[in-house]
């Protein structure tokens, strides 16, 4: 039976959500590679910024999660939704 799992690589794009505490305003939204930006309100942490899309690899991935560092946001969660 082939496997039909999809693989996570390098250098292949992917689709991906990520959290990081406090609200990220929407004109950052252009700054991100084209991810989507919305906000939740979660109990005892308040406001958080999630940010989904795909991205061209993870040196992109990378390049994200440190300009959230750069803004002063810390980082709650990636995830690896699938290619």
């Amino acid at each position: 039976m082939p496997d039909t799992q999809p693989k996570l690589t390098l250098d292949a794009p992917a689709y991906y959500q990520i959290k990081v505490q406090g609200k990220l305003d929407l004109l950052w939204r252009d700054a991100f590679l084209g991810m989507s930006l919305r906000h939740e309100l979660q109990p005892g942490d308040g406001v958080i910024s999630v940010l989904e899309g795909t991205l061209p690899d993870q040196a992109a991935l990378f390049g994200v999660i440190n300009q959230m560092r750069d803004l002063g946001l810390p980082l709650i969660s990636v995830q690896w939704i699938h290619h």
